[in-house]
């Protein structure tokens, strides 16, 4: 057969590119090819693709019989969407990945296993083909998240910031603080210079302006001694209160009434329950949280003696108190967060497991028909898909090895980067594995895909939307860690007190960002005015 390769014209790639999509001729979508035929395909580079550049690769082919040649062509470009319904353009693609959610775009298949049905030890069933009778993805229909009308009130920076640390809480440590001041006036009688006067609510917000500042000039492991030098120190300290105030300050912080504690004595977190709760409330009611949530952990460092201290390699604190958080995927707001206290201290209902337990907690107050759960391998399984779906509540997360993994997926050998998956018609999941290098692979587990299908650079959709939920938490955690205001103590309560005056600082920025009234404004900048808000009145 004779093969020749005509390119169009000028003028007709300009026909091509800028003719109305609902004109665009169906055959130019997909070339059809008979059996004697062959078709030419030139490749696009995928640096045309990221520049968002339009590109025609036709070729024409002629055929040897009488019938004369035979013009079959293949069109593709990014400007019209038409021509291209498998892939999203890439400025669509680019607010799409904003919002934290996929559209079900289709691409192709990826690869099946060769039994139509296989079982796990613990003998659940997988098949080989999706469920015909589920759509290929489910699609959240929640608005997104924002925050609620209790922050309608606030008119001024530290307004939001004064609405997780009101008033009441902090008279609540005011009050304690002072009983512990007061111990302290009994051994110091004969120094007349101890400045040991009882504490008020306007001097507490100073102490916390302080700390606030220290987070913005990463102070917080700096000496008191380094800044309240007039030299190198920052004149706000000096003329908030001095050195000796500050340093009382922090030794005599107390959150709870210590004379009761023994009856609270089942509870690990009673020093701080109180104020932990308070702010956790103030969490939840200040915002709504949109369709996706990320539930992952975090690591307050802390070294000292503590009965729940964890140590993670992983992390790069390696010791301290281990938080569960669920943040919004859109904003990375902090929603809610629940402290690990040690196995023993949590009660799990039969059939599940510790890590189900601190997933389904902390999300509790989010349950809402359609939203979206992404988790990591410590906390994703079966019955936590299953305990999620019962309340409207989608998961996807990656799997450690379970009994419930066949072993057709677990050993199957597939070249690197391609995935396999099988379902489950039971309780509508789907279990995909990807092949990452030789030895290592990954296992997906989801409940709101149905059918996965590669549609980037052999990424299939359960990939795309795990990636694209996953980081609320880290990104959260980042910003934590650069507006740090945790100091060195031996005091574990007073460490998850800095832990959560940095929650505060990282939420009531997303909330201000959030709020129509709001102008654009650095978060060094807006955390300066909390601070020159809270430390005004004592200057």
């Amino acid at each position: 057969m004779a093969k020749h390769q005509h390119f169009l014209g000028y003028d007709q790639i300009n026909s091509l590119l800028f003719e109305p999509e609902s004109d665009v001729d169906d055959n130019l979508e997909v070339a059809d090819i008979s059996d004697d035929e062959e078709l030419y395909v030139a490749e696009l580079e995928e640096s045309v693709l990221e520049e968002d550049e339009s590109a025609v690769d036709t070729k024409v082919e002629d055929d040897d019989d009488d019938e004369g040649p035979i013009a079959s062509v293949f069109t593709t470009t990014t400007l019209p969407s038409a021509l291209n319904s498998h892939a999203l353009p890439p400025q669509e693609e680019r607010s799409t990945k904003r919002r934290g959610e996929l559209q079900p775009a289709r691409g192709a298949p990826i690869n099946r296993i060769e039994e139509d049905m296989v079982q796990g030890r613990d003998g659940t069933l997988w098949h080989k083909e999706p469920n015909p009778a589920l759509p290929p993805m489910f699609t959240p229909r929640i608005e997104p998240g924002g925050p609620t009308s209790s922050v309608s009130s606030a008119r001024r920076v530290v307004d939001i910031f004064s609405l997780f640390l009101d008033d009441e809480i902090l008279q609540e440590i005011v009050v304690h603080s002072n009983v512990r001041l007061a111990l302290l006036r009994s051994r110091y009688h004969h120094n007349g210079n101890a400045d040991l006067r009882d504490i008020d609510v306007r001097e507490l917000k100073g102490f916390i302006g302080i700390l606030v500042m220290s987070a913005i000039r990463n102070d917080n492991h700096t000496t008191t001694k380094d800044m309240w030098d007039p030299m190198e120190g920052n004149p706000l300290y000096r003329c908030t209160m001095s050195e000796h105030r500050f340093a009382l300050l922090m030794r005599v912080l107390r959150f709870d009434d210590s004379t009761t504690r023994a009856e609270r004595w089942k509870d690990r977190l009673a020093p701080i329950r109180k104020v932990w709760d308070h702010v956790m409330a103030n969490c939840r009611r200040l915002y709504s949280p949109g369709p996706h949530l990320t539930v992952d952990k975090q690591l307050v460092a802390f070294r000292g003696r503590c009965p729940f201290k964890m140590y993670i390699p992983n992390k790069p604190a390696k010791y301290g108190i281990k938080l569960v958080l669920t943040c919004d995927v859109d904003t990375h707001y902090m929603c809610n967060a629940i402290p690990y206290l040690g196995k023993d201290t949590v009660e799990v209902p039969r059939g599940l497991t510790l890590g189900e337990v601190f997933t389904m907690n902390p999300v509790a107050p989010f349950h809402r028909r359609g939203r979206t759960v992404t988790t990591d391998n410590f906390f994703t399984s079966i019955p936590l898909a299953l305990a999620l779906e019962r309340e409207g509540v989608y998961l996807c997360g990656t799997l450690r090895q379970k009994p419930y993994v066949p072993k057709q997926i677990s050993e199957k050998v597939l070249p690197i980067k391609d995935s396999v998956a099988v379902f489950n018609y039971e309780h509508n999941l789907t279990l995909q594995c990807q092949q990452v290098n030789r030895t290592k692979k990954v296992m997906l587990l989801n409940s709101l895909h149905h059918n996965p299908s590669e549609v980037e650079k052999r990424k299939t959709d359960i990939q795309m939307f795990y990636n694209l939920t996953k980081r609320a938490v880290d990104i959260f955690d980042q910003m934590w860690a650069t507006s740090n205001c945790i100091r060195k103590t031996r005091r574990w309560p007073l460490c998850l007190f800095y832990g959560i005056l940095n929650i505060v600082m990282v939420n009531s920025y997303i909330l201000y960002t959030s709020m129509p009234f709001s102008k654009s404004m650095p978060r060094r900048t807006f955390l300066k005015d909390i601070v020159f808000d809270l430390c005004a009145p004592q200057v």
